[in-house]
């Protein structure tokens, strides 16, 4: 059993990552030396996780190989980060922060995963089920929203202006500070002629330094078939810290200090890999 704790600090994870993966060490010295902060390189590495629906494990998402967010914390000794993305359709259904563990074992690359998805999920690494997360989000519509706009252009503003209204906090005992918005979304995706469920929608970050703490996605979906489209939010965790989230100054949302890093069937999760080779 190998346990990794992050340098990224009890903000951003302070994450005891579990699997047994049967790593050889000599593997795990190998290629970080040689590619330590290329994309390809996260990328390979995190290609090797096979995400779908757990009534659909035939049918994985689509991974997308380049990062959605490029990111770095070096109050946390984490020079470099990225974030990237599987979707069905166009819609994000999990995001996972790839980056490299520099003061721990040589070569440990860590995998931190959320689930986006109103569905349980099943993702397998080396053809082994690791993590069979319950639905990671609950979309709720937003207050007061406008009717989604016929263009997607004015769509996009309508987003804009949506992820304005929201504010993200710590919600520690010692830390209740404001998380830092990102003021573009780092995802868009329009799924019109795709899927009936979900129309358009965006993925906005909150962030210490670059790196990702909550994520926020809106999204202009039906609450049921035949429904007409509205504007829901959810917001999603990068981050072991406890967190609240308000719209225009009502509490929405709250996620406590993560204790049970094990737990692989939490929608917040973490695995630790090396090489993408192993």
């Amino acid at each position: 059993m190998r346990v990794f704790r992050s340098p990224r600090g009890p903000c951003c994870t302070a994450l005891v990552l579990i699997l047994v993966l049967g790593l050889v060490a000599a593997r795990a010295q190998e290629g970080p030396k040689k590619a330590g902060k290329s994309i390809e390189y996260w990328a390979a590495s995190a290609s090797k996780n096979r995400i779908a629906l757990a009534g659909r494990p035939e049918t994985p998402f689509v991974f997308r190989k380049e990062p959605a967010l490029r990111w770095s914390n070096p109050l946390r000794k984490t020079d470099d980060g990225a974030l990237f993305l599987w979707t069905d359709r166009g819609r994000p259904e999990v995001a996972a922060c790839v980056y490299h563990l520099p003061q721990s074992q040589e070569g440990a690359i860590v995998h931190e995963l959320q689930s986006l998805s109103v569905a349980p999920l099943v993702m397998s690494h080396d053809g082994r089920a690791v993590w069979t997360p319950t639905p990671g989000v609950t979309p709720a519509p937003i207050p007061d929203a406008p009717r989604p706009a016929a263009g997607a252009a004015e769509r996009l503003r309508q987003i804009r202006a949506l992820a304005r209204e929201f504010k993200v906090h710590f919600d520690g005992a010692a830390d209740r500070s404001e998380i830092r918005p990102l003021t573009q979304p780092f995802y868009r995706f329009e799924t019109e002629t795709a899927r009936p469920d979900v129309l358009d929608g965006a993925l906005f970050g909150y962030v210490h330094a670059t790196d990702p703490e909550a994520l926020l996605l809106i999204e202009a979906r039906a609450d049921k078939p035949g429904a007409p489209m509205t504007w829901h939010f959810a917001f999603g965790r990068m981050s072991a810290y406890p967190m609240r989230a308000e719209h225009k100054g009502k509490e929405v949302w709250k996620a406590e200090r993560i204790v049970n890093y094990g737990n692989s069937s939490s929608p917040y999760w973490g695995l630790g890999a090396f090489a993408p080779e192993d």
